[in-house]
C-alpha cells in the first residue's frame, strides 16, 4: 500500500515519517532511477518540494528533514550530547498510516530538524542544481557554530524550532556520513549511478528482473497518481 501527494513540483510518495531517508536509501543502492521513469520523477520533486517548502516557511535552509537530533544537553559536569528524535521529516509526506503525525503533543516536532544528509541525497538528482545551496550553507555558521568543520565534516543538524532556530547540533552520526559520501560519490560518476547500482545494471539477468519489477511498480504508481 502507498499514498501520494501531488504538488505543484511534481508527484511524491508518502512515507512512514515523511524522511528523505526512507525513499533516497534504496536508490542510493540500485539506482532505481535506471529502471523506473516515474520514481525518477518523484526523486526530481523531492528535491523540489525541499527548496519550495524552504522559500514557503521563510527557512535559512532547504527543508531537508529526516529523522535525527533536534537538541543537545550540556550543563558544567557533562559533556554535551545529542538528543535524538524520530518525530522528524516533512510533515505533508508523512503517511496518515502513522497516527503520531495527528497527536498535537508531536505535531510541531515533525518539521524541526534540518539534516544535511537528506539535501545530499536529494541533490544527486541535479547536482549543478543543489552543490551551489551545499557550498553555501557549508560556509554558512549558527550562533558561532557552524553545520559543516574541515576536521570532522558534516554535523547532524539544524534545529529550525522558534525557541532554538539557527542552533546547530554538534553531532555526527556515522550512517548520515555514509549517506552523504554515497552520494557524493554517485554526483561524481560519469553514468550518474551508484557502484552497487552500476553493477546491478551490468547483470543482465538482474537488469531484466529489475526492469520488470519496476515495470510493474510503474504501473501501480501512475494508476494511484490518476
Amino acid at each position: 500500500q502507498f499514498e501520494m501527494l501531488h504538488s505543484q513540483q511534481g508527484p511524491l510518495l508518502k512515507l512512514w515519517d515523511g524522511s528523505a531517508f526512507q525513499l533516497f536509501f534504496p536508490k542510493m543502492f540500485t539506482s532505481e532511477e535506471s529502471f523506473s521513469p516515474v520514481l525518477k520523477k518523484m526523486y526530481s520533486s523531492y528535491g523540489n518540494y525541499m527548496l519550495a517548502e524552504s522559500q514557503r516557511r521563510k527557512l535559512s535552509v532547504p527543508a531537508a528533514h529526516s529523522p535525527g537530533v533536534n537538541s543537545i544537553n550540556a550543563n558544567d559536569y557533562q559533556k554535551p550530547f545529542a538528543i535524538y528524535n524520530d518525530k522528524a521529516g516533512n510533515k505533508g509526506l508523512v503517511s496518515t498510516a502513522n497516527k503520531d503525525v495527528h497527536d498535537t503533543e508531536y505535531s510541531k516536532k515533525w518539521d524541526q530538524t534540518f539534516t544535511p544528509y537528506a539535501l545530499f541525497m536529494a541533490a544527486t538528482m541535479n547536482p549543478e542544481k543543489f552543490l551551489p545551496i551545499i557550498e553555501k550553507i557549508k560556509n554558512n555558521k549558527f550562533n558561532s557554530e557552524a553545520l559543516y568543520l574541515s576536521e570532522v565534516g558534516w554535523l547532524d543538524g539544524l534545529n529550525l524550532l522558534p525557541e532554538l532556530i539557527d542552533t546547530v547540533v554538534p553531532a555526527q552520526l556515522a550512517v548520515n556520513q555514509g549517506m552523504i559520501a554515497l552520494a557524493l560519490l554517485q554526483m561524481q560518476s560519469v553514468d550518474g549511478k551508484s557502484a552497487s547500482g552500476r553493477a546491478l545494471y551490468k547483470d543482465q539477468k538482474v537488469k531484466d528482473r529489475m526492469k520488470l519489477f519496476y515495470e510493474i511498480l510503474d504501473v501501480k504508481l501512475s494508476q494511484r497518481g490518476h
